[in-house]
């Protein structure tokens, strides 16, 4: 029974047979015959073997690690099981239907990883090839993802971060409103006549409105300035609460009926840490991520030799 380092997606292990990012038919435990052909999976030149050990080793993986979960012919040790479920878990409260749903997508991994042992394409070489280096890299991912998790954002950073864009939480004036739109004045002020006589507002807009609102009685959503046409806002803004007035535009005559002014506010601290907590830390991980990946790059480029000068 092979072991799973860390399983991907179900379309990466698929993609796996058709030469895209590979990810093998099953992974050996580290320094064990690999099934994918050589010794082990560090036998592959185009990285140097101890580095592959040192990962394996900072991200705690044991050859002799007790069984967590199995499936299919697969099985996953403890220690793979629990980076796993961290890593799926991504921040949320670890609660049994998320580990009932990391453990359901195990088994559809070693699924496809059973499909992937009995196709013929396992037998190829550049197959074999490509499945080795996709194992390198999902490793070499699990660790930089284990180390990136500790990249912890302090209550302090995100007070500081809220203060210091505290425009995205400010939610603008706005104002609510029924309106009519016609086409021109002489219709505009029959339906004023007809207000003044005590005709329902939303009947009319309903009946005689050209604007998509007629279907919601004339009602629009309150909005700030900036959303509609501008001389319409101002006249919307300017008015009283319980107050009628309308206003020519180039788009036709709006009737306009003020329900509500709503004043600006700003969204309590209390109410967004938690998520900009965890929206910092997931740039924090992004960024530490990519900085770890270009320092390996740079350590893994083999640097050209020196030409030799000609002698003076």
């Amino acid at each position: 029974m092979h072991r799973l380092l860390f399983p991907g997606s179900l379309a990466f292990a698929v993609g796996l047979a058709t030469g895209c990012a590979l990810l093998g038919a099953g992974t050996p435990a580290l320094g064990e015959p690999s099934p994918l052909g050589g010794d082990s999976i560090h036998e592959e030149a185009s990285a140097p073997a101890d580095l592959w050990t040192v990962l394996a080793g900072a991200a705690g993986l044991r050859a002799e690690d007790p069984t967590a979960f199995e499936a299919w012919g697969h099985h996953i040790s403890c220690s793979e099981y629990e980076m796993g479920l961290t890593h799926y878990l991504n921040g949320r409260e670890h609660t049994p239907e998320l580990e009932a749903a990391w453990q359901a997508r195990l088994e559809e991994q070693f699924l496809a990883l059973r499909w992937l042992e009995e196709t013929r394409r396992a037998e190829e070489p550049e197959f074999r090839l490509r499945a080795r280096l996709a194992l390198r890299e999902r490793l070499s991912n699990l660790v930089l993802d284990g180390t990136a998790a500790g990249l912890r954002v302090t209550d302090e950073e995100v007070r500081e971060y809220y203060e210091q864009n505290r425009e995205r939480f400010e939610q603008p004036p706005m104002v609510e409103v029924r309106m009519i739109l016609v086409p021109a004045l002489e219709e505009a002020e029959r339906i004023l006549e007809k207000l003044a006589e005590g005709e329902s507002f939303s009947d009319l807009a309903a009946a005689r409105s050209m604007h998509d609102s007629a279907s919601s009685f004339g009602r629009l959503p309150p909005f700030p300035r900036g959303t509609y046409n501008q001389r319409f806002e101002e006249k919307a803004f300017e008015m009283q609460p319980g107050t009628t007035g309308h206003v020519e535009t180039g788009a036709g005559v709006f009737i306009i009926r003020k329900v509500a002014n709503i004043p600006a506010v700003v969204t309590p601290f209390e109410q967004v840490r938690s998520g900009l907590r965890t929206e910092l830390e997931r740039q924090r991980r992004t960024a530490f991520r990519a900085s770890q990946v270009e320092k390996m790059r740079q350590e893994l480029t083999p640097t050209a030799p020196e030409e030799d000068q000609p002698a003076e």
